[in-house]
């Protein structure tokens, strides 16, 4: 005799398994950069590390009456400029006046005895940066520049844009506005929304008695009232009250099923021992039941791979948060090709989220697993160590397709694995992962 009560749960868990893979790859998909239906001629660069500068450019390419190439600036060679009639460059600095990741390679281009002739060439330049640091906007300058002593014909002069204001939405959208002759609007999936007050629901430190500053764990809630939704790789920027400092971005560990924000804090120090103004509100002074000003960000650019693609993530320190969202996604898929690398500074006491990766590797969701540990006693090791160590695994994952995505520190994991990663896989194949959108990092 059937069971029909059995049934007809087994087919609600299918159908709810089948429909949320499709969110999924809907959202995906939605988050790629494409590169339009324009014929070539007009073309939209992007210089993007965490999605802003992107965004832009979409909004730009799907708004030309004409439609317009999009692609970033690293697949952009001297042909296709001196074949095109038509350049808008978005252009964000990263780190000390450089630029991003999918643009770092764009200028060497010029850099020859004898420059390109780029006379039939109009172009216009917006720069992204922020005031507080220095060497503002300084790579979109450095593009504007270049394109200018080759011959292009500026448009507009490079305008320059502060990502750290209130009217930065604005801005952008007067830019914009003033290119395309009509009001953009801002559909797509690169933006979630404003700020709105998230409530701390709980804070825990990870780290007791480690010999690194404290790492907190912390748990912010929306408003009751507010349906909020984002993807693993999005960023939480969060206002202090009462503070004129501008908006401090955060990986965000957690997906949208937890009903909460789930941010990963590393007590920040300044030379005279005093508490960072952000980590030392988040970490020690902010009370449960308080709120701070938050807004969802998406980070097209750091997205979960699609489907059942082998995942190799690497991180250390606070960087897991950015890497934790991707492992759930792909646990919820039930997706299991994935290898976690992650390094902190002592074995005894470094340990965030110890049971769920037990967990993880238990239910074989992570075959591939490191751990590696500074201050260990034995086999002290840091990530990009680890990475030459097992060479050769890292190759076979590579030849099977396997997306690299790195979270932490620029200036010290990031950059160590960056040279380990080219010495195993050899500069060529990672700058053909990087054009291949297979080599994805969320770093600061």
């Amino acid at each position: 005799m059937i069971d029909w009560q059995t049934v007809f749960y087994a087919l609600f868990a299918v159908t709810a398994w089948l429909l949320f893979t499709w969110q999924c790859l809907r959202a995906y998909r939605l988050a790629q950069p494409s590169e339009g239906d324009g014929r070539g001629d007009v073309l939209v660069a992007y210089a993007s590390q965490s999605g802003r500068a992107l965004g832009i450019a979409q909004r730009l390419a799907t708004s030309l009456p004409d439609g317009a190439r999009l692609l970033p600036l690293n697949r952009l060679d001297l042909d296709s400029l001196q074949s095109a009639r038509q350049l808008y460059c978005i252009a964000a600095t990263y780190g000390e006046g450089e630029a991003p990741d999918n643009a770092a390679r764009f200028l060497s281009q010029f850099a020859q005895a004898e420059l390109p002739d780029l006379s039939s060439l109009r172009y216009q330049v917006l720069a992204l940066g922020d005031r507080e640091y220095p060497h503002f906007c300084a790579y979109g300058h450095q593009l504007d520049a270049a394109l200018a002593e080759a011959g292009a014909e500026c448009a507009v002069n490079c305008a320059e844009i502060d990502c750290g204001t209130e009217q930065m939405a604005q801005a952008v959208d007067q830019w914009l506005g003033a290119i395309v002759g009509e009001a953009v609007t801002a559909e797509g999936a690169h933006s979630y929304g404003e700020f709105l007050p998230w409530t701390l629901q709980s804070r825990r430190c990870v780290n007791e008695g480690s010999p690194g500053a404290p790492m907190y764990a912390l748990r912010l809630s929306p408003p009751a009232t507010q349906a909020v939704d984002w993807q693993a790789g999005a960023i939480a920027e969060i206002r202090l009250p009462g503070s004129a400092m501008r908006a401090r971005e955060y990986s965000i560990a957690s997906l949208p099923q937890s009903e909460s924000v789930e941010l990963l804090v590393r007590l920040q120090y300044d030379e005279h021992g005093q508490a960072g103004m952000a980590s030392g509100y988040l970490c020690e002074q902010m009370a449960l039941g308080e709120y701070v000003e938050l807004k969802l960000r998406a980070n097209p650019l750091f997205a979960t791979p699609e489907g059942d693609t082998p995942l190799i993530l690497i991180g250390a320190g606070s960087g897991l948060a950015g890497l934790w969202g991707h492992l759930e996604a792909r646990r919820q898929s039930g997706y299991r090709q994935n290898w976690l690398v992650y390094g902190e500074r002592s074995p005894a006491c470094d340990r965030p989220y110890a049971e769920q990766i037990a967990e993880l590797e238990r239910d074989a969701y992570l075959p591939g697993l490191d751990l590696c540990f500074s201050r260990a006693e034995q086999n002290a090791a840091y990530v990009q160590e680890v990475l030459r160590q097992r060479a050769l695994a890292l190759q076979d994952w590579v030849s099977r397709g396997a997306v690299i995505m790195v979270c932490g520190s620029r200036d010290g994991m990031a950059g160590g694995v960056d040279a380990a990663l080219r010495e195993v896989l050899g500069t060529a194949g990672v700058e053909q992962l990087e054009n291949d959108g297979r080599y994805r990092r969320d770093v600061y």
